[in-house]
């Protein structure tokens, strides 16, 4: 059986925040890192095969308490980043392309961790800011690695990613039969929500969406 779990990035700064204040590559509050441990601590009674996140900060710092408890090496993906990418400014019309952290950085902050060769010295991001018609095709892009390179290999595979880009990547694996209209699409994702999704047959199959019960009341956000 092969088993995806789609975790949510713990709080970030800028989830705190009002979007003018905003900065391109936030890390995690307090909070965040609360949930991120919380996290770790509810996975610690499960099977995890390999773990993958983005190259943004707070889905690192999120990934990281799950791999030292878990003792497993970390995949950091250059595809699986917040829709948009990496970028300044708020206003439609009006971002600007960051760098975000490169290939260098990564390894040094994160050694041992197998980082994307798509990921520059320079920085993962640096271009134009993403529309929504290419993070709906990145997303389907995800879900076809995730259906011809995952599956084949079974076990159980954590993804730390964002909620924007987690929505479009649901989507995409559900396709062509989302049964969950709009009320699926109007959902708020939790930090650190967890989505679960299990191959069948030929098929992804959701068997949880959202969840949150590893996380106190507290914690919730």
């Amino acid at each position: 059986m092969t088993e995806v779990l789609l975790i949510r990035h713990g709080q970030s700064a800028n989830n705190a925040l009002a979007e003018n204040l905003r900065v391109p590559d936030p890390g995690l509050t307090e909070i965040g890192q609360g949930q991120a441990a919380a996290t770790a601590a509810w996975l610690d009674s499960q099977t995890v095969d390999c773990l993958y996140c983005s190259p943004f900060l707070r889905s690192l710092e999120t990934t990281r308490p799950l791999a030292d408890r878990k003792q497993l090496g970390v995949q950091v993906r250059a595809d699986l980043f917040e829709l948009g990418g990496c970028y300044s400014g708020h206003e439609p019309g009006k971002q600007r392309g960051e760098l975000g952290r490169g290939r260098t950085t990564l390894g040094a902050e994160y050694p041992g961790w197998q980082i994307d060769d798509r990921i520059a010295d320079a920085g993962w991001w640096g271009r134009a800011y993403e529309t929504w018609e290419q993070g709906v095709q990145r997303a389907e892009q995800v879900a076809k690695w995730l259906s011809s390179e995952i599956v084949p290999l079974g076990g159980t595979h954590v993804l730390v990613i964002h909620a924007d880009f987690k929505r479009l990547l649901i989507e995409a694996l559900l396709r062509p039969k989302n049964r969950f209209g709009d009320d699926f699409d109007a959902a708020p994702l939790f930090n650190t929500g967890v989505s679960t999704f299990q191959w069948k047959g030929d098929l992804w199959v959701m068997q949880g969406f959202n969840s949150i019960e590893h996380l106190p009341s507290k914690l919730v956000t």
